[in-house]
């Protein structure tokens, strides 16, 4: 197995974002995708990572978890990681993610890492 590549950042409106975001979302919910399994969703529902449309900041919005978030958020400063599983709603080759934490600022994961498998349930 080799080693996972570097991370690394790129703006929102570079070349590379806007070629990705040309190809099909196969984690789309319209898609049929779906969320599995998460480790933790106390502020915001795992099911935001989702959604088709861009994520929102609506900086007076509250509930009763406190500050409104239009993605997935977990409780902070957790001794072990958090994760969550997706199920693509359809079958294709993935040429990239985007981990977009533009709106979770202060409290976003310093790291992610992402794993894939072909796998199909067993009846």
């Amino acid at each position: 197995m080799s080693a996972a590549p570097a991370f690394r950042s790129v703006e929102p409106t570079s070349a590379e974002v806007l070629a990705l975001k040309a190809k099909s979302n196969l984690a789309s919910v319209s898609l049929g995708s779906k969320i599995i399994s998460f480790s933790d969703e106390f502020f915001a529902e795992a099911s935001n990572l989702l959604k088709d449309e861009e994520a929102v900041f609506l900086p007076e919005k509250f509930n009763e978890r406190g500050k409104w978030m239009d993605g997935w958020e977990t409780r902070r400063h957790n001794k072990d990681y958090d994760w969550t599983i997706i199920q693509l709603g359809y079958p294709g080759s993935i040429f990239g993610f985007d981990v977009d934490t533009s709106h979770f600022t202060g409290n976003h994961a310093p790291l992610v890492s992402i794993e894939a498998a072909n796998a199909t349930e067993q009846e």
